[in-house]
């Protein structure tokens, strides 16, 4: 086990900065572990304003999704993040962009799961959403991150070829 293990801290990294998929797969649980903390807390705060706890969900969903997490509970986090979305109709620009982003989120996850009409409508609601905000200097970031992964889905999905 020993040199097992000295081995593999040897290890040069791959392409993708790991030296086996077993330090992949740890740093992946370990981030999935550590935003499902984060939710279950969110959950129990009572102090935190609406606004905040909004962007709070929707940024841990996000994260897990870059992440390549699709468990049941990230579908869960984004969807309450687009129902709490509607219900406090945030005003300030931040809030605002929580929209489009949680349905970036949700159709990236829902292309990955292998719907790729729903994710397409998905990506379609959210440039609606990113094309009517018009927060200075955030916008255009914004507008460019809901388009790349709209174009990553086309890339690899049914429209491919």
């Amino acid at each position: 086990f020993a040199q097992s293990s000295a081995q593999s801290s040897a290890a040069e990294p791959g392409p993708d900065g790991y030296a086996t998929p077993f330090h992949y797969m740890a740093h992946i649980s370990w981030l999935e572990k550590a935003l499902k903390d984060i939710l279950r807390e969110l959950d129990e705060l009572d102090a935190l304003k609406p606004d905040s706890e909004l962007m709070l969900r929707c940024t841990v969903g996000e994260l897990a999704v870059m992440a390549g997490l699709k468990d049941k509970w990230v579908r869960e986090s984004l969807v309450k993040t687009l129902k709490d979305f509607d219900r406090l109709q945030p005003k300030d620009p931040s809030g605002q962009a929580v929209v489009f982003r949680a349905l970036t989120a949700l159709a990236t996850l829902t292309n990955a799961a292998g719907d790729a009409i729903t994710a397409e409508g998905l990506f379609h609601s959210a440039q609606d959403h990113v094309a009517r905000h018009s927060a200075p200097g955030r916008a255009a970031l914004w507008r460019r991150g809901v388009a790349n992964a709209f174009a990553a889905m086309l890339e690899t999905g049914r429209h491919a070829g």
